[in-house]
């Protein structure tokens, strides 16, 4: 820690009454720049990354958040959903993206404008895929057919002969950054942690801060992140204890139970939500259906 070596240096030619580098600032300073300086040198924008106080802060324009379904999906986000094998997390998300692409409402939110959405999808068949699109798009009228099949891009394993690589590997996220700005999308989606980080597992801690790092600096280049990941049946979140460190929103979907018997509906919980107040995070309950009609959710 240069600060530490610099301690004695500084007491000792500072003078009377200093005890400490706190109490000598301008001294420590002028010994301390010019050895952080040559230490960050071509490491660290030093020029960019600067201090503000709390007046300055206050005065300078920020852009807001932009509201891409109502207030539960926000820009410049990363957001996650969890819960049970079988419990419909990427039914659920799909229908909040074609929401979000067509301009449309789900369940308790409507999105103002259409948004583009890139769905990285490591686990389903295109076989059931193009099933599941075909259902979400069967009460939608014209206008909204045309934003969907335009707005909601997927990405799916089965389109590489060798799947898509691990997003822990600089390769994936490469690859990952690189479709991002051929779909020109504000939304991405990853479809599920489980398929997309084949190599790491709950003792990855080391791997996972890495892979979340990419994360955030995907929600600093403006795009806003959804995750898609797997619960016990305990109700623990799959993997590593630091998954939820960046989110601003995590959601669980865990089935509804009365009198020890499940009742065939989802409670929507918001495990963390920066964003929301005490009125919009309250749980609630939600059925999903599926026939020849198309699927529906209902809030119960």
């Amino acid at each position: 820690m240069l600060l530490r070596n610099l301690e004695n240096d500084v007491v000792q030619s500072a003078g009377k009454g200093v005890t400490n580098i706190i109490t000598a600032p301008g001294v420590a300073f002028d010994k301390f720049k010019a050895q952080a300086e040559s230490t960050l040198s071509g490491k660290v924008d030093l020029d960019g990354l600067k201090m503000m106080n709390s007046g300055e802060l206050l005065k300078t324009t920020i852009a807001k958040r932009e509201e891409l379904l109502g207030h539960l999906v926000l820009s410049r986000t990363i957001n996650n959903i969890s819960g049970e094998a079988g419990l419909g997390k990427s039914t659920i998300t799909m229908a909040i993206c074609a929401a979000i692409a067509t301009a449309g409402k789900f369940l308790k939110w409507e999105a103002k404008t259409p948004s583009r959405v890139l769905y990285v999808d490591g686990e389903m068949l295109l076989s059931d895929l193009k099933t599941r699109i075909k259902k979400m798009c069967h009460q939608m009228d014209v206008n909204q057919k045309l934003l969907f099949m335009e707005n909601l891009i997927f990405l799916n394993g089965e389109f590489c002969a060798d799947g898509l690589p691990s997003l822990l590997t600089q390769e994936g996220q490469t690859l990952i950054e690189l479709k991002l700005l051929e779909s020109k999308a504000k939304v991405i989606v990853l479809d599920n942690l489980t398929s997309l980080l084949p190599d790491c597992d709950s003792a990855d801690t080391v791997a996972m801060k890495a892979f979340l790092q990419w994360l955030k600096n995907l929600r600093y280049a403006g795009y806003t992140v959804i995750t898609i990941n797997h619960m016990t049946k305990s109700g623990a979140r799959c993997g590593s204890v630091v998954l939820d460190t960046y989110n601003d929103m995590t959601i669980d979907l865990t089935a509804e139970v009365r009198n020890k018997e499940k009742t065939g509906n989802t409670r929507f919980t918001f495990a963390k939500s920066r964003h929301l107040s005490a009125s919009q995070k309250r749980d609630f309950i939600y059925r999903y259906d599926d026939d020849e009609s198309g699927q529906t959710f209902t809030l119960v």
